[in-house]
């Protein structure tokens, strides 16, 4: 399984997704290509190391927030990888 699989399993666009509706309520998750988007951000922007871990897959999940609204704030919102509202 692919770290993005990993991360599909548990936000993605499907009724068998753990967090998809919770995270995303509005798509009921978010699709494979913006997992594989932000997790491009997460490997290339962020001071830790990605390791394709629990932790990854938590603030890949924040990426994805902010990515639909930046203002919302998420658990790992001190990360300078998140995306940020330039205002």
């Amino acid at each position: 399984m692919t770290f993005e699989e990993y991360v599909y399993g548990f936000y993605g666009q499907t009724g068998d997704s753990l967090y998809g509706e919770e995270f995303f309520p509005s798509t009921g998750g978010v699709t494979m290509a913006e997992i594989r988007l932000a997790t491009k951000i997460r490997e290339l922007n962020c001071e830790l190391q990605f390791d394709g871990d629990s932790i990854d897959r938590e603030i890949v999940r924040d990426i994805l927030i902010n990515s639909r609204n930046p203002d919302v704030e998420v658990e790992h919102n001190n990360l300078k990888c998140l995306i940020r509202n330039p205002t």
